[in-house]
Formats: C-alpha cells, structure tokens, sequence
C-alpha cells in the first residue's frame, strides 16, 4: 500500500495542533447513517467517543445579533427541506437525466436556504446534481459527531496496516499481465491493483496509466466529479452563548438577503464555531485563498452573534480541500445523466485493475464507510479475479 501524503487518511484529518486540547476535523466529522455504519463498532473498540442524540439534521437558524428564529419557523424551513429531499428523489427515481434543481420550487420563501443546504449535502449546487444520483442515496437520520475526531478514529483503525507514506504513484503500466506502478522510491510490481485516489485526482490526470483507461472509465470520471465544501473554524476565548453542539444556519430573517451559511456553534462545549461553505459559493471564496476566508468566516460570526464577537476571536483555521493536489475537492457528486457512473467505476478494468472510494459506491456516496465498504468490496473482487 503507497499513500501520497505524510498521514493516513485521506480526506479524513483530525487536526491536533492548530487548537491545543481541540481536536479539529478538517474533514470528515459525522458517523453518517450510524446503525449502518462499521466505524460505530471500530469506535467502540477502541474507546473513541461519539454523540449518539445528535443529528446534523437538528437546526438552529440565526437570524443575527444572537437571534434565533422561533422553533416554528425553523420547522417550516425544515419541512421545505424535506419536501424537497423527497420531491428529487422521485424525480430522480422516473427522469434520469433530471437535476435536483428541477424538484425545486424557487417561489418557496425559504428556496434560497434549501439550495444553499443542498449544496453544502451534495458539494456542488442543486442545478449540477443528478436527482437519480441524490434517489440513491441511503440514509437512516443517524449522524453522530465523534468527539475525539473522525480522522483520528480512521487513523487509529488504519495504523498497523504495513504502508509506504508520501509516496504517490505517478504512472500505473497496466499493459501486461500485471501491473507496475512507478513512484519517486521505485517501481512496484503486482499482479492486480486497487486504485482509491479520488476522481479528481484522476481527471486532472496526476496518474498517468499505460495504455489509457476506457473511454467508458474517463467518461465516468468526469461524470462524477468532486464537489467544493469548505470549514472555517473560529477559536474564541469562551463560548458566545449557552448553546451547545448546535447546528444550524446563519440567515437574515426572511426573505434571506443574506446567502445562507452552514454553522456548528461550540461542538461538546468546546469555544469554537465551525462554518461551512460549498457549492458555487465555497469554491469562489476557497479559490481566494485563507486571508479572504477568514475575513468572511469572522464577518459571518459577528453578524450572528453580535459585532463584540470580533474582540474575542483568538484563532481562524480554513480548509482548502479543493486546492489540495492529493485531492481536489470534497466529495463526488454525480452530474445530471451520469448516475450510472459510480457503477461504472466499481467495474474491474480488465483482469488487474480496479477502483474504490466513496465515488464508487452508489447508496453511501460522500461519507467515510461508503468509501471503507467499496474498499473491502474491491479487495474481494481482486482477490476473486487472481484466484486467491
């Protein structure tokens, strides 16, 4: 096994240093559809705490200067969200080539909100997701936050398997009967490959294959690219209110002037409040680089809870993850006709060659056990095909 970076992990990091005694998830955090999920059991094995009566589906919308907006109203918005929810996936389930933005009704007082919720689920906004994609998609509710970081979780699992750090393969000759992988230490020679970079590692072509993939692989590839969501994550010198572990939305009251940003405000009490940005409007403010975005991630704080916010900010630490070239972006997320990608990229490619991560797997897309589940499952269809 070669990993390109220094750690293991992937697009699962949990950040030890930038906040001393905060452990920060740069990126995954959640155990997504938790009763279903391996990592719930992996925790428990190895005694890392998670929150089971949390759900990110849960919300608080803020409405600025420490206003929340009445429980009512915040059902309202919900009901909108699930409607729709419900309205793209029967779309999806009878027009393939439908968005999710075709189920949307843009009359709706709280549209805007929904879209920029989509967005952030998805990646990328709602007009650039395929609703047969998003239909397939399972989801039992259960999102549990791991207290002590879900990358420290997935690197804890992984750290006695045998593997060769800040290593990348930079060419895979497939071309005979097995495969040679050539990296800056030398080149390795096996009888079959499996191949987890994310696609877009693989459309920006950092893996250079000989002979190239299928015209049917590289179609896939770009038909399921990865999408753009962003933290940026504030340290304060105490909790701003009594709220704890509350998720939600920074808005202004109705009808939301303001774009809609994703919040967590002081996750197991700690003083910190992560944004979330995506889509469209998380890549343009990534693309602008770390000052711009924690500029924006304060701004956006002190409007929700005040302009005395500004006085009690210590620390501001962003993710870039679209502009990370092991990478490229955060999660994929099918196009509009292309959801028979994924299944395409779980094929074996000959009799030596296949694919895994989260892009793969269809019902478990963008989580971390969707892209441990299509790991296992490959390693048995490689194991299959050499007859072991």
């Amino acid at each position: 096994m070669i990993e390109a970076r220094d750690r293991i992990g992937g697009r699962t990091w949990t950040d030890h240093e930038s906040f001393p005694g905060i452990p920060f998830d740069r990126g995954a955090h959640w155990l997504h559809s938790a009763s279903q999920n391996p990592f719930v059991g992996v925790a428990d094995r190895l005694g890392f705490r998670y929150r089971r009566e949390f759900t990110y589906k849960t919300r608080h919308l803020f409405s600025g200067g420490g206003a929340t907006l009445a429980p009512g109203t915040v059902a309202a918005a919900r009901a909108d969200l699930d409607r729709s929810l419900g309205a793209a996936a029967r779309l999806g389930g009878v027009d393939p080539m439908a968005s999710v933005a075709d189920a949307l009704d843009p009359t709706d007082p709280w549209h805007r909100l929904t879209w920029r919720t989509l967005s952030q689920m998805l990646g990328r906004d709602p007009d650039q997701c395929g609703a047969a994609d998003l239909a397939r998609y399972r989801d039992t509710g259960e999102d549990w936050p791991v207290e002590d970081g879900y990358g420290a979780l997935v690197a804890a699992h992984g750290r006695t398997v045998p593997m060769n750090l800040s290593t990348p393969a930079l060419r895979l000759d497939w071309s005979g009967k097995g495969v040679a992988v050539e990296t800056p230490r030398g080149t390795l020679r096996a009888r079959a490959a499996v191949v987890t970079v994310s696609t877009g590692v693989l459309a920006a072509g950092a893996i250079r294959f000989r002979p190239d993939l299928p015209l049917r692989i590289m179609e896939a590839i770009h038909g399921c690219p990865l999408g753009s969501f962003e933290k940026i994550a504030i340290r304060l010198d105490r909790p701003v209110s009594a709220l704890a572990d509350a998720y939600g939305d920074v808005i202004d009251r109705p009808p939301l002037g303001r774009d809609p940003v994703n919040i967590v405000v002081h996750p197991f009490g700690r003083p910190l409040l992560v944004l979330h940005v995506a889509g469209r409007v998380g890549r343009a403010l990534e693309v602008q680089g770390e000052a711009a975005m924690r500029e924006a991630g304060v701004e956006i704080a002190a409007h929700a809870f005040g302009s005395d916010l500004r006085r009690r900010v210590r620390k501001v630490e962003v993710t870039r993850w679209g502009s990370d070239p092991w990478s490229r972006g955060s999660y994929s997320v099918c196009r509009p006709g292309q959801a028979h990608a994924r299944k395409t990229l779980a094929e074996p490619v000959g009799d030596r060659l296949l694919f895994a991560g989260e892009h793969t797997s269809s019902d478990s897309f963008g989580t971390v056990h969707g892209a441990h589940l299509s790991g296992e499952a490959a390693a048995g269809r490689a194991l299959g095909l050499l007859g072991a």
